[in-house]
């Protein structure tokens, strides 16, 4: 079943099989089978939007403090030096550097009193180890990648600890957010014999670890360190572009909809505009009063406009198959503190209505039923009672 009426030069087309509705301006479509098919195709999309990742908008804090911008990889390094170290104050011990061992699939042992962390050690050829894990038994170079391509030195790293660290145990590890999937890349980090963990593996690990240190944590380094993590995880979501990708592959049918969907809503605000007009003058012909419209959908009247401002204010607001669905009307002050005067009178004469005194702009509002938006003829009698009742009360409280 399908009705549609005109406003100027958009036809609003209501379809009850698919419960979607499409606004269409100067529409050369006229059969239903094409419309139902078209929304059908929008559907799909909205589906595959709905099944993808998508980023988290809420800010870290670490992005409130913009600590996410210029030198992120520096900023990111000195916090996993941190957390690395399981003498520090932390008190979370091993989580970490067991959990990149895990990470890594490798059987190292080591005393914890004998890790040391260093970041930015300095080669013999003056170029710069992002961190450095040194224990008793075996060292773990890393380089630290979050968005950047690995063009580094991997060669003279590896050089460097071969000599500095002779009698331990070496892995050589690029830790990164970026899925690395260049074949080059990948040859030339092998070739230098580093392996390649990705932060997605070492944080979902420090996460299934997390319960056997937390108990001794510090509370306020086990609020940092999940901050820390949620930034990352941003970055990853961010890295992998899934979103944008679709965004791109999509832009022509995304920007289709969003278009007909604005002329929709346009279709909407000047179809609840007409009924509002007619409303207005059908209640002033009715009480001579001198009832007003704002914005073209708001129609009200004022009492006691020069004292303790109080008024009646209507508008339509669509449901999910019409655009006048519901007629919502509300006795209202401008000013919180015009309220008071009138409160104790007009709640005797709406007992069961709900009211707000707490919204937005300092404003109260006292929510009448709700009438069907089509039945004229009650909203009609509907306000002018409720505008001799209004009336009455503020003859009498000024």
């Amino acid at each position: 079943m399908n009705f549609c009426f005109n406003r100027g030069r958009f036809v609003i087309l209501f379809n009850y099989r698919t419960n979607i509705q499409v606004a269409i301006k100067d529409s050369g479509l006229t059969n239903n089978l094409e419309i139902i098919c078209m929304t059908e195709d929008y559907e799909k999309l909205l589906e595959t939007y709905k099944s993808i990742p998508h980023k988290n908008e809420e800010q870290t804090f670490m992005d409130i403090c913009q600590l996410t911008c210029d030198r992120f990889e520096e900023r990111c390094s000195n916090i996993l030096k941190f957390y690395f170290n399981p003498n520090n104050e932390h008190r979370l011990k091993g989580l970490f550097i067991n959990s990149l061992i895990d990470a890594t699939g490798k059987e190292l042992e080591y005393t914890s009193s004998s890790v040391d962390v260093k970041t930015e050690e300095i080669t013999g050829d003056n170029k710069r180890i992002d961190i450095t894990i040194i224990t008793d038994n075996f060292v773990i170079a890393i380089e630290n990648k979050i968005n950047a391509e690995v063009y580094n030195p991997l060669d003279s790293y590896r050089e460097y600890v071969e000599q500095a660290y002779k009698d331990k145990k070496k892995i050589y590890v690029v830790l990164s957010v970026r899925h690395i999937l260049d074949s080059t890349e990948l040859s030339r980090i092998k070739k230098a014999g580093f392996i390649i963990v990705y932060y997605e593996q070492l944080l979902s690990i420090v996460k299934e670890n997390i319960g056997n240190y937390i108990q001794g944590g510090n509370p306020k380094y086990i609020t940092f360190l999940f901050d820390f993590i949620m930034t990352i995880e941003n970055k990853i979501n961010d890295c992998e572009q899934v979103e944008k990708n679709f965004f791109y592959q999509n832009k022509a049918e995304i920007e289709e909809l969003i278009d007909r969907y604005n002329k929709f809503k346009t279709g909407i605000s000047d179809t609840q505009k007409a009924y509002i007009a007619i409303l207005k003058e059908r209640i002033t012909n009715l009480t001579g009063a001198n009832w007003w419209i704002w914005r073209g959908c708001d129609l009200g009247i004022f009492f006691n406009k020069e004292t303790h401002k109080i008024g009646i204010e209507s508008s339509f607001a669509e449901t999910k198959d019409n655009p006048i669905g519901e007629f919502r009307i509300c006795i209202t002050t401008w000013r919180k503190q015009d309220w008071h005067p009138y409160k104790e009178a007009v709640m005797k004469q709406f007992k069961d209505c709900y009211l707000d005194e707490n919204a937005d702009y300092n404003r109260v509002y006292l929510h009448l039923p709700i009438i069907q938006g089509e039945n004229q003829d009650e909203i009609i009698k509907k306000l002018a009672e409720y505008q001799e009742i209004m009336q009455r009360i503020t003859k009498e409280i000024k």
